[in-house]
């Protein structure tokens, strides 16, 4: 009975230390994320737009500080359905924050090209963007792994799902895909 007392208050004091710790975390994530916001305007832009990521293609927006590092990437997914906005936040060539935002259309951008009677036979609607839907995601990231997920209701993903483990290595390897798309594009 002892021995799994003190097995349980060891848990509970390294939970909260570890809580505490992750807690620490975020706030400098937060910090270092606003700094950026604040530079972002006095940074140089420069832009790549590709197709290939989505139907519509992407387009990459830098912002480059004065010694040529990447801070921030914007990435913009443009697709039939829809878009995805990716903000993606560097310190020290390491993805530290990421925010995504999905805009889901009511009805393909096809469309716009339709008739009324086309639309009513494929029991659609005009695209109006009005209706569409929004989600957001804030990925916070330290080491090269992520430590939180806000879903789009802004509640904690538990980081032991397959999911969070999954998107941690998708992101901070695309990430790093973009910085690279970067270097390439500046040593053409």
């Amino acid at each position: 009975m002892t021995m799994t007392l003190n097995v349980l208050i060891v848990v509970i004091i390294f939970s909260i230390i570890s809580f505490a710790q992750s807690d620490k975390q975020i706030t400098k994530i937060k910090e270092n994320y606003y700094a950026l916001k604040e530079l972002q305007p006095d940074l140089e832009k420069k832009s790549i737009i590709e197709m290939g990521y989505s139907t519509g293609g992407a387009e990459f927006t830098f912002f480059i500080n004065d010694f040529n590092q990447v801070l921030i990437v914007e990435a913009e997914f443009l697709g039939e359905i829809g878009k995805s906005n990716h903000e993606y936040y560097y310190k020290n060539d390491s993805l530290f924050f990421l925010l995504i935002i999905d805009e889901y259309y009511n009805s393909p951008v096809s469309s716009l090209s339709m008739t009324d009677e086309e639309l009513k036979e494929d029991g659609m609607e005009m695209l109006d963007y009005s209706k569409s839907s929004v989600s957001e995601n804030r990925y916070y990231f330290a080491k090269g792994q992520l430590i939180k997920w806000l879903d789009n209701n802004n509640k904690s993903v538990q980081d032991t799902t397959r999911e969070f483990k999954k998107l941690s290595k998708d992101h901070f390897g695309f990430s790093k895909e973009l910085l690279s798309k970067y270097q390439h594009k500046e040593n053409d």
